[in-house]
């Protein structure tokens, strides 16, 4: 189509352009006229933000989830953060599409209404604000679809002095009195403050701490469960440091019930397939609702459930019960505790319970459709010209089901066809589960549509008129737990292609959806936005996304009519240390021994992509024996030596708690022209062996090595002393990281160094002048 220059007049808001076309035949004759209809909006005005979470500025909690909407699509938003501990600028703000009215979307509209009822807002979230004690400035920046920008600066206070209150906790499972069917569990409830502590005592010698998601979901996995009766002990503290305990009892069953480790594939369905073992025949067994098959297996039985849900989420719970078989015939006898049935299986007096919880992985999936065409066209009839018609109207919701329904009237005779489905549910690939009647169904389609198309009639006066609406929306699940700081790098990508034919319909064959037939053509990459940011020319969006969280996922391109696909691959960040997962294990290292932090990307990114990757580990600074030195009064206490004037001077060990948090960050440039910044961390723990001295001299300074480093006074309780080590942290291009800390010398008084022996392997160490780039590349993109 030749371009053309058009006046949208003065004022806001929506156009409807109408545009004639006319073609030429082969002889050179015109071909009739025929309008269609395009759909502008002139928008001069910046987006409207609305502020939903928190709803009060002052606060106790100092990581906040800050939750909002905006009045229309946005392009990108982003905040700065300045408090009395820290400046942040250009934070990258989560949009998460479009809410509705569930209720009304569902409703179904009468005859010739129009479309899909509009958003009630664009969501949006900023993840994990971390605040400073007082006033902190927070200042968002959003920009919509046509480049107005809006900026809203809030101010949030953080006082811990004025919460008194200690945190509320709730018991998911196991409750008071449950029987638990097997040696070890997990145990998970609710807090209502999302940054408290939650620990576990009365089964270890010491408090199992547990994860406590950004909603306050918590879970203390891996406790031990004896033979016998136990009372537990739940303690939740928050910031502030108010503490409540809520106290109950278990007791080992005597039934032993075992469930079998769903695959990474089963657990990104909607339901699944799961099998397990009990060892007593005697019981029905039950898993989220669904009653198992029993199967003799020796002196065991096996039992194997369909169709079992897994709910919504990015963990999965599999709770399997066993009920006696006398309750009811095994189908409970509702007398269980209060919330036993929140997996949905019967209430019982005597059931046995055992769960598995698992992660899910990063899916994408169909959350809903809507579609509603109107189309009249001229006919002649007995008594002269008439019109009929045909009404289609469908809207499926996942978790809701829905309905299809066609109307078609024949304007000569009066008689008019229904035709209607109704639709139980939708699974991920959008196909109908439990559709009545079950034949005529096809899959719901991937696409966007609104068109309107008029063609001349056939008589006088009439026309064949044709609008036609229609919306697939898909939804990204990132997968895991929604833990605070745990977040992921995404490889998102889409195709879109523009429908040539305005009147085309579902269901769309495979020869219809290929470019080489002619009925579609590509858009490029550039034309195509994901979460409201333009795919690079590789047809890719890179994208720091946290855990556990849902964004829409729909691909948008300014074509009124086109066929879409999208997908989404998840790369998790895996930090090591000499081997260990920091994600899932705290290992112990002393004292000037060597170790090797990797970090990988699992699935590992195409090296083709990557154009540079700027890698950086941060050490805690920590002191590795109990001190009587305070750390506000430590110090770097080295000689003004150039060797140790480095970046990594600032994370030298010198604060009293052994061990802390370990951070690795990297910046990763595309050839695509994207960049994104990756972040994790893990916890590790450092001992120190004891010395041999039986007398140390008053604290000084000692010469080791052209090094100074500063002995401290004596801990008799321990028999060791206080010295600063060096802790080296290198970080190249090429991926090197490492650290190690200069182990203790033999040190003669006053002041001299021999040289001594170290108390390690001195393979395991580095020293100052030792080249950090031999060592292993740790970094793997």
């Amino acid at each position: 189509m030749p371009a053309f220059t058009l006046d949208l007049g003065a004022g806001e808001g929506p156009r409807y352009v109408w545009v004639s076309f006319r073609g030429m035949d082969n002889s050179g004759q015109p071909g009739p006229e025929v309008w269609r209809r395009y759909d502008l909006v002139l928008d001069t005005t910046p987006p409207a933000l609305t502020i939903t979470e928190p709803v009060n500025p002052n606060t106790s909690q100092p990581v906040l989830q800050v939750r909002g909407r905006a009045n229309e699509a946005l392009e990108g938003l982003s905040f700065e953060l300045v408090n009395a501990q820290r400046t942040l600028t250009t934070e990258p703000g989560i949009l998460l599409g479009p809410i509705y009215d569930e209720q009304a979307f569902m409703q179904e509209p009468p005859e010739g209404a129009p479309g899909e009822p509009p958003p009630l807002g664009w969501q949006f979230q900023l993840f994990d604000v971390t605040l400073a004690a007082g006033a902190n400035t927070l200042t968002l920046r959003a920009t919509d679809l046509a480049g107005n920008t809006t900026v809203l600066p809030l101010t949030l206070t953080l006082d811990l002095t004025s919460d008194t209150t200690p945190p509320a906790i709730t018991l998911h499972w196991p409750l008071d009195g449950t029987a638990v069917a097997a040696d070890t569990f997990d145990l998970r409830g609710q807090v209502d403050d999302p940054c408290a502590t939650v620990s576990v005592s009365g089964l270890t010698d010491e408090p199992v701490e547990g994860l406590v998601e950004r909603d306050g979901r918590f879970w203390v996995e891996g406790l031990p469960l004896p033979p016998g009766s136990h009372t537990l002990t739940v303690t939740a503290t928050d910031a502030a440091g108010n503490t409540r305990n809520q106290t109950f009892t278990i007791s080992r069953s005597p039934v032993t019930l075992t469930v079998h480790e769903p695959t990474e594939a089963e657990l990104a369905q909607a339901s699944l397939t799961l099998t397990g073992t009990i060892s007593d025949g005697g019981y029905a067994v039950w898993v989220n609702g669904v009653r198992a098959g029993l199967t003799p297996n020796g002196a065991a039985w096996d039992w194997q459930a369909e169709a079992v849900p897994l709910g919504e989420g990015g963990t999965a719970v599999l709770q399997a019960r066993a009920i006696p078989l006398d309750h009811n015939a095994g189908a409970g006898d509702g007398l269980g505790p209060a919330g036993s049935t929140g997996q949905g299986n019967p209430s019982d007096s005597a059931a046995r319970d055992t769960e598995l919880q698992r992660d899910r992985p990063a899916r994408v999936y169909t959350a809903r459709y809507f579609e509603s065409l109107w189309h009249t066209w001229p006919v002649s009839g007995p008594n002269g010209p008439t019109a009929s018609s045909r009404y289609v109207t469908m809207r499926v919701n996942r978790g809701q089901g829905g309905f299809r329904q066609v109307i078609t009237r024949d304007g000569r005779y009066g008689t008019f066809t229904e035709t209607r489905q109704t639709w139980g549910d939708l699974t991920d690939d959008g196909e109908c589960v439990n559709c009545q009647p079950p034949d005529g169904w096809t899959p719901i389609p991937e696409e966007y549509c609104a068109v309107s198309d008029v063609q001349p009639g056939s008589g006088p006066g009439t026309y064949d008129r044709y609008t036609r609406q229609a919306r697939t929306t898909r939804m990204l699940d990132t997968g895991g737990k929604k833990l605070r700081a745990r977040r992921h790098l995404f490889t998102l990508w889409a195709e879109a292609h523009t429908v040539r034919s305005p009147r085309a319909e579902p269901p769309y064959s495979s020869e219809f959806r290929h470019p080489a037939y002619g009925f579609v053509s590509p858009l490029e990459a550039r034309q195509i936005r994901l979460p409201g940011q333009a795919l690079g020319e590789d047809g890719r969006l890179y994208r720091v996304l946290p855990d556990g969280e849902r964004l829409d996922l729909t691909p948008q391109t300014p074509d009124p009519f086109y066929l879409f696909s999208v997908g989404a691959t998840k790369h998790k960040l895996v930090l090591t240390a000499d081997g260990h997962d920091l994600d899932k294990a705290t290992p112990e290292f002393c004292v000037g021994e060597r170790v090797d932090f990797v970090a990988r990307l699992e699935p590992p990114l195409d090296p083709a992509a990557l154009r540079t990757s700027y890698p950086q580990w941060f050490l805690p600074g920590k002191f590795v024996n109990k001190s009587t030195q305070a750390s506000s009064e430590a110090s770097e206490n080295f000689s003004r030596d150039d060797k140790l004037l480095q970046a990594w001077d600032a994370f030298c060990w010198y604060v009293n708690e052994p061990g802390g948090t370990v951070h690795f960050g990297a910046g990763l440039q595309f050839k695509n022209g994207q960049y994104v910044n990756v972040t994790g961390k893990g916890e590790l723990s450092i001992y120190r062996p004891l010395v041999s001295y039986a007398v140390l001299p008053p604290p000084a300074n000692v010469n080791l090595n052209g090094t100074w480093l500063e002995l401290g006074p004596l801990d008799e309780s321990r028999g060791t002393y206080d010295m600063r080590f060096e802790a080296r942290v290198t970080s190249s291009c090429s991926g090197n990281a490492a650290f190690t800390q200069l182990v203790k010398r033999h040190v003669n008084w006053p002041y001299t160094s021999t040289g001594g022996d170290y108390w390690l392997d001195k393979a395991r160490f580095y020293k100052i002048g030792d080249d950090p780039d031999s060592t292993p590349v740790v970094w793997s993109p």
